[in-house]
């Protein structure tokens, strides 16, 4: 209905609802205070009136002096139909004048605390006390509400007519009004349907105001004189619409779409014959620190510098596009041997692999090439560049700044990662996975003083997944938080379930991957975790590896002290295989340090081993830390390590890793078997 109104009706019939919305809430607002107010004041009135007869009735209600009371009551002034009682509770009666409110013969109003107010009637009570403050009466008032209810009416009577009245005037000016608006769009609109008509684009609108409805006459104007214009954007328009939709807006070079384009192209161009064509899979090196460091800005120029030097590095007829992020593509199709692609490879790293200065700051690149080859890789240019992806991620785990040609057994490792990845995730959400506990010995007691939590999954199809294989599978897909705080819960509850069975100095450790040592909700979920099996921190050891310390020194620290702050102890795991430096190892608030098992296995025979061992040991009690000895097999490597001051060993000679069951029970059997020695 409303949309087949005409804009002048619009318009009236808005201002109109809108005006008689408002002036109706007024209505009803001053109506409500009217009423509200006189009720307050009636009432008000009548309670000072009632205490004032109060004041004056208490000697006469003491001595039972009734008339001199009736008379009192006949000076009330008050207006209407009402009646004045004093109630003299000794003896029992009322003493009453009825002006029009009729015999007041219920009693209990007397005992009434508060003033009463009825459908026809007002009842005001107020006690009488003696000079010792005991209620010895009371003042009551029965006053109609017939003038009261009477004003009121007068007042929305007149209240209204007024509103009524404002109504119709607005309507009025509504009319008149709506004008100013309606007219110059109308204007418009026929001017609108006379250029549609003759085509006329030479027509203006004149513009007589200067407000919203000027503006857009003018904009109308403006609109008419750049319609020959815009035909001639359009058309340049489609042109770098086809350079937005084929090239990279950063480094112009061609995109993946007319990079997939152009290599199926190619591969159809040299499928009619013996030649091959060759893809290089590019991608820069620990981009990423880039961006996160320098910013986003850095990282574009730098991706324009680097594109710049590919090009030049490249010979004439190869095709350099960018995929998108940092990765790169060349196309090649003259070469005679992978010794070429190798040599074309070399000069792609070369030429990335220098310093570029950006934004003040000397940044030196490198890149992961990998290279496939069609008809020998794949037979299409999807799965050539699939094939190309792949070789690139092995020459990143090969160390980067280095190339690789694809290999058919590449398929078979991303095929069991993906296997594996998906594996992982369902294991998680099915509860697969579980924990298991290698104890700890203490050299000097021969007891166990702890244990270290390994996760152990055995899948129902795939069978045992060695935590070697899955866990850096779970740090590359972001499945690590889930699995450590897994870890992290598991071990709560086992020190929650036998804590009353573990000695006070018992610890459980657990491994935390850089990945989530980094996060900010670690800290959060351990206490949680804590407070909701209420357990001491102090059970729990947390583990980092060398290598992690050293990628990761300030927010380690941060992260660590936070950690100790809680209760927890701290150990360094791995020690030995990295690059610690000593000053800031001296700095770290760890509490033990893990030889590696990789310098245990052969300590008796290799000098080197027994070196670093020795060392290692020296460099703890140096700095008053614990050494812990990892894959302890044999007796006699015990043995040497007890020689050499180590305090705690950890290994098969001990036992292998147990459910939090079984390991409870080898520990009550293995401890009480040291007491019995």
């Amino acid at each position: 209905m409303l949309q087949r109104l005409t804009l002048k009706n619009k318009l009236t019939l808005i201002i109109t609802l809108v005006t008689t919305v408002t002036l109706m809430f007024g209505f009803a607002g001053i109506t409500f205070s009217y009423y509200n107010e006189n009720k307050s004041s009636l009432i008000e009135g009548l309670e000072k009136e009632a205490k004032l007869i109060a004041s004056y009735s208490q000697v006469h209600v003491a001595l039972n002096f009734n008339d001199e009371l009736k008379t009192i009551l006949e000076d009330v002034l008050i207006p209407g139909a009402h009646t004045s009682a004093v109630c003299d509770f000794d003896p029992q009666q009322v003493i009453q004048v009825d002006a029009g409110g009729g015999e007041i013969t219920d009693t209990s109003v007397c005992k009434s605390s508060e003033s009463v107010w009825g459908n026809q009637w007002l009842w005001v009570t107020q006690p009488v006390l003696d000079v010792s403050g005991e209620e010895i009466g009371a003042v009551v008032f029965k006053v109609s509400l017939e003038a009261f209810y009477s004003g009121v009416r007068t007042f929305v009577y007149w209240a209204l007519v007024f509103t009524l009245l404002s109504i119709a005037f607005s309507y009025a000016l509504a009319k008149r009004l709506q004008s100013y608006i309606s007219k110059p769009i109308l204007d418009l609109e026929a001017a609108t349907n006379q250029v549609c008509k003759a085509e006329n684009y030479d027509f203006r609108v004149p513009v007589k105001s200067q407000d919203e409805i000027g503006s857009l006459s003018h904009s109308f104007n403006q609109m008419l004189e750049a319609m020959e214009q815009r035909l001639v954007e359009r058309n340049n328009a489609i042109k770098e619409m086809h350079v937005l939709a084929n090239y990279d807006s950063l480094t112009r070079l061609p995109n993946r779409a007319l990079c997939l384009d152009r290599l199926t192209q190619a591969i159809a161009k040299v499928g009619r014959g013996d030649n091959k064509v060759a893809l290089m899979f590019i991608d820069l090196d620990n981009f990423k620190d880039v961006n996160d460091y320098l910013g986003h800005n850095a990282g574009d120029i730098l991706l324009i510098e680097v594109s710049k030097s590919l090009s030049s590095a490249l010979r004439e007829g190869d095709t350099l596009a960018r995929l998108g992020g940092d990765e790169f593509v060349i196309i090649l199709t003259d070469f005679e041997s992978k010794t070429d692609l190798a040599n074309v490879a070399d000069k792609c790293i070369s030429a990335i692999a220098k310093e570029f200065s950006i934004m003040e700051n000397s940044i030196t690149a490198s890149a992961s090439i990998g290279i496939a080859v069609f008809p020998d890789d794949a037979a299409t240019s999807v799965e050539l560049l699939k094939a190309a992806d792949s070789a690139m991620y092995q020459a990143k785990e090969r160390g980067k700044n280095a190339y690789y040609f694809y290999e058919e057994r590449i398929n078979a490792i991303v095929a069991r990662k993906h296997t594996v990845s998906n594996a992982l995730r369902f294991a998680l959400r099915k509860n697969q996975l579980h924990v298991e506990y290698q104890p700890v010995v203490n050299l000097c007691s021969d007891k166990i003083v702890g244990a270290e939590a390994l996760i152990r999954w055995n899948h129902p199809e795939l069978g045992k997944i060695s935590p070697a294989e899955f866990i850096p599978i779970a740090e590359s897909t972001g499945l690590i938080f889930p699995v450590s705080i897994f870890v992290i819960e598991s071990v709560c509850r086992f020190i929650s379930k036998y804590r009353h069975k573990l000695d006070d100095d018992f610890s459980v450790a657990l491994n935390l991957s850089p990945a989530i040592l980094k996060q900010n909700f670690l800290l959060d979920k351990i206490k949680m975790y804590l407070n909701q099996y209420q357990i001491p921190a102090k059970y729990i050891c947390f583990e980092v590896t060398e290598n992690t310390l050293m990628n990761e020194m300030e927010r380690c620290i941060q992260t660590l002290n936070a950690l100790k702050q809680l209760g927890s102890k701290v150990s360094i795991d791995d020690f030995g295989t990295g690059y610690s430096s000593l000053s800031y190892l001296s700095k770290l608030p760890v509490d033990n340090l893990k030889i590696d098992r990789s310098f245990i296995d052969d300590i008796l025979h290799d000098t080197n081993d027994t070196a670093i061992t020795l060392a290692i040991i020296s460099l703890a009690q140096s700095l008053k830390l614990k050494v812990i000895a990892e894959g302890v097999e044999n007796q006699d490597q015990r043995l040497f390590l007890q020689q050499c001051s180590c305090e705690y060993i950890q290994g098969f000679l001990v036992s292998p890793s147990k459910t939090d069951t079984a390991f409870m029970m080898f520990l009550r059997e293995y401890n009480e078997h040291c007491n019995t020695r």
